[in-house]
């Protein structure tokens, strides 16, 4: 180990090549020269990285030492500025807000609590205050330091330095719960003690409502059966002291809902409802089908407040149910697979107990709101089964119920014209053995049949027009061995199916004969045998024409009718075996409708009422 003699003339004669190796030594060298001694890194760095490796080696070194010494001051002064941030004049000036009550409830009135306080050295002259509301607040009435306003735009005259003032906002919101209310508060003034100086302050305030003066409740059935129909009542009421504005009400239905009905109306999935008086209430009965679900679901609703195209959310309802499975499995069947009008259509349906408790006075029918079927459907009780009187788990059988298909509906009551398919639905109304009282009920799947194509034709003679206009020759009433012609018409309309292969064929007496003159709604004419005295009219195809907008298929040919003496006194037959056959192309069936002889007797014809018998 060196001596402390050594180690200090090393000290004293360090250069950046001749370093002493001693703390002691390089404590002397850096006491004597501190400049050596801290730009020896830069050296070696310098050396290291730089030296003959680049043509302008010091040159780049020294524009890289002063991009680093830039660096270092650009982030010294940021730090500084975070740390001690230079406060503008307005920044002096302090704004809080507060609320009451300390809830916010949105439909209620609160009163908002704005504070200034000048922490400025200087006098605040011909301060003004002006308050930004949110959409739609309510605005109720202004007081500055305990002194009513009128204007939105306060005049607050000098604020003293370090003085406190108070601005009272009485009023009601109208917002989303759980969202944000926004006031903005803008104070200008003139300060300055040399010259004015024009200032401005703006702060902006947020509350958040936590609750809503309308109130839902829903009631639902004390126990729901999955696979059955249910009716729910809503209770919206306006508990607060303010009328509301429209209301509207989405509801998210659970899984398996169908909506069948509600006293309201229901557009893009929501209820809307028109203004709601200040503590009135309403309700809304909706009713639908809960299909097999599991054994728990959520009926959510969603209210809000709406001003135009604006929707404030409220508190939202939810209400869980528990489900009990379908006690009652049913099986429909259409015996001929498609319905028909004017016959009655006979509904297998079978039926089994797939539950745990012991069914009471089951009840099985069918429903239907299509105008085609006779009072809405049928039903049968134990008195036509006595099995269904009491059922225990596993229990099954098949019924038969006869409903009867009207032949015509007035159009008003369809909601379509063509290629209708009635929808049914077996139903199940039975008590279970833990609880008598209430009967409960069970829906079986929808089940859509076709409806073959009803068909109104009509077959009628004629003398003259229902204006009045001749159109039939000879004498009336009809005389022995003259001729009196008459003309027939033979129509079709009503159909809600296209039918092919049109035919409608009509036979002549022997005294009676075809004139040749026609008229069609179609291109083809009527086609006569004088072998067989048939008379026909063929048309390839008729589309639906039950539609109010559709036209009348129709046809009408002249004949002539020379009674002979054994007729008199009577009304001949002018045409007889009237009747149309096609193809229903929607269900595939055939069909057909017949007509009466058509004679001349004729009441509803100006000219020929009562001028009918032979003569």
């Amino acid at each position: 180990m060196s001596s402390p003699e050594t180690e200090t003339k090393h000290g004293l004669t360090c250069d950046s090549i001749q370093r002493p190796h001693s703390i002691f030594g390089r404590a002397v060298c850096l006491s004597l020269h501190p400049g050596r001694m801290i730009l020896f890194p830069l050296r070696e760095w310098f050396k290291r990285r730089y030296q003959g490796k680049y043509k302008y080696d010091r040159i780049i070194f020294s524009f890289d030492l002063i991009l680093v010494g830039v660096i270092i001051t650009l982030t010294s002064l940021s730090g500084y500025f975070f740390l001690f941030p230079h406060k503008n004049f307005e920044d002096k000036i302090s704004f809080t807000a507060t609320v009451a009550p300390h809830e916010i409830v949105t439909g209620a009135p609160s009163t908002l609590v704005i504070q200034y306080h000048n922490g400025t050295k200087e006098i605040l002259r011909h301060a003004k205050l002006n308050i930004a509301f949110p959409d739609h607040f309510l605005l109720q009435d202004v007081s500055v330091n305990s002194t009513n306003v009128t204007e939105h735009n306060i005049d607050l005259g000098d604020i003293a330095v370090g003085a406190t003032g108070d601005v009272h906002v009485k009023g009601v919101m109208f917002g989303d719960v759980g969202g944000k209310q926004t006031f903005e508060s803008s104070m200008t003034f003139v300060h300055g003690t040399k010259t004015d100086t024009f200032g401005s302050k703006v702060s902006a305030h947020e509350f958040s409502p936590v609750h809503s003066t309308l109130q839902l409740t829903l009631t639902l059935p004390d126990r729901i059966i999955a696979s059955q129909p249910i009716e729910g009542i809503i209770r919206y009421k306006n508990t607060g002291t303010i009328d509301f504005p429209e209301i509207r009400i989405e509801p998210e239905w659970p899984k398996g809902f169908t909506l069948s009905k509600a006293s309201a109306s229901f557009v893009n999935n929501t209820f809307a409802f028109p203004r709601i008086k200040a503590g009135t209430e309403g309700i809304l009965t909706f009713n639908g089908f809960l299909g097999d679900v599991p054994d728990q679901v959520d009926f959510i609703f969603h209210p809000s407040f709406t001003f135009g195209k604006d929707h404030y959310k409220q508190e939202t309802l939810t209400q869980s149910v528990p489900v009990l499975p379908a006690q009652i499995k049913l099986d429909e069947r259409i015996e001929t697979n498609t319905f028909k009008p004017g016959t009655d259509a006979t509904v297998i349906v079978h039926y089994k107990h797939v539950g745990t408790e012991t069914l009471h006075d089951l009840e099985i029918g069918i429903v239907s709101d299509n105008p085609f079927i006779t009072s809405g459907g049928k039903t049968v009780t134990a008195k036509e089964y006595p099995a269904l009187k009491l059922l225990k788990p596993g229990d099954e059988g098949d019924i038969h119920l006869v409903i009867p298909i009207r032949s015509t509906v007035p159009q008003n009551t369809l909601r379509s014209f063509s290629e209708i398919q009635i929808h049914t639905q077996t139903i199940a109304r039975y008590t279970m053995e833990s609880n008598l009282k209430q009967r409960l009920t069970t829906n079986g799947e929808d089940v859509a049949t076709k409806l073959i194509t009803p068909i109104n034709f009509e077959s009628f003679a004629r003398y003259a027009t229902p204006s009045g206009d001749q159109i039939g020759r000879g004498p009336l009433p009809p005389r022995v061995d003259q001729k009196t012609s008459y003309w027939i018409f033979w129509n079709v309309d009503g159909t809600t199916n296209t039918i092919d292969h049109v035919a409608i064929e009509g036979v002549l007496p022997d005294n009676v004969a075809f004139t040749g003159r026609e008229t069609s709604s179609e291109d083809g004419g009527v086609s006569y045998d004088p072998d067989t005295h048939k008379i026909h009219w063929d048309t390839s195809s008729i589309p639906p024409t039950l539609d109010p907008a559709s036209k009348i298929f129709s046809v009408a040919f002249e004949v002539v009718v020379t009674p002979n003496s054994s007729q008199i006194g009577t009304n001949p037959v002018l045409i007889k075996e009237i009747h149309l056959t096609g193809n229903d192309t929607f269900t595939g069936a055939f069909v057909s409708a017949s007509a009466s002889n058509i004679t001349t007797k004729l009441p509803t014809d100006s000219m020929a009422k009562g001028k009918s018998a032979v003569k």
